[in-house]
């Protein structure tokens, strides 16, 4: 999948944007990593939903059209993703489509073992009996 962004490479040569490419399915390492946060997330150490997208965008990124400051093509390394990774708005909406890629192919075995009553919808209002007192002023006039 195609990410188009803004174009940060010098005197902006790419007028309309430069596009950073994801792999189509997330990998092995990416989806194990990720449920095995999920498995911990209610310790205190739980990662957050940023430890996840730079999960997802250090293991997605397979190529970008971002150029060096002399014009030739910046390599994707791990100092180049964290020069990604440093600029919010770069980074972001690459993330979300990342985001929309892999978390439910990923997520979707930690659902499926969810007892069933825990994926009913809400109710409206709550669901404790009411008091008989309360019950008694309802009925009154």
């Amino acid at each position: 999948m195609d990410v188009t962004t803004t174009c940060p490479c010098l005197g902006t040569p790419h007028q309309g944007g430069d596009t950073v490419t994801l792999k189509d399915k997330p990998g092995l390492h990416m989806g194990t990593t990720a449920l095995g946060w999920a498995s911990v997330q209610a310790t205190t150490e739980a990662p957050t939903s940023g430890d996840i997208a730079e999960l997802y965008l250090r293991e997605g990124i397979v190529s970008w059209t971002y150029l060096e400051d002399d014009g030739t093509p910046k390599p994707v390394t791990d100092e180049t993703l964290d020069w990604l990774l440093d600029d919010y708005e770069l980074a972001y909406p690459v993330a979300e489509k990342a985001s929309e890629l892999y978390t439910e192919v990923i997520f979707r075995p930690l659902v499926a073992q969810l007892p069933k009553s825990s994926r009913t919808s809400r109710t409206n209002g709550s669901t404790r009996p009411r008091s008989q007192r309360s019950q008694k002023t309802a009925a009154s006039p």
